[in-house]
């Protein structure tokens, strides 16, 4: 499967994979998630991380905005 079409379906799928995630005994989903072998599956991680924590793009944006002020403070 092509990673775009992998994306789009992995995107679908983060709420499920997520619940299941918070479940499982065990961690180790590469052997449920073959794909997350993939020399491109941290695009899927991200996914799964931009799902769990959906203002995180908002603090990276915040912080760049505000780097300055935050170098001056010792």
């Amino acid at each position: 499967m092509d990673i775009t079409t992998l994306r789009q379906h992995w995107k679908l799928s983060s709420k499920i994979r997520l619940e299941a995630f918070r479940n499982e005994k065990d961690k180790l989903f590469s052997r449920l998630y073959p794909a997350l072998k993939r020399p491109d599956a941290f695009s899927l991680i991200f996914i799964d991380f931009e799902s769990l924590y959906p203002n995180a793009n908002k603090f990276k944006t915040e912080w760049d905005k505000n780097e300055n002020k935050f170098s001056k403070i010792k």
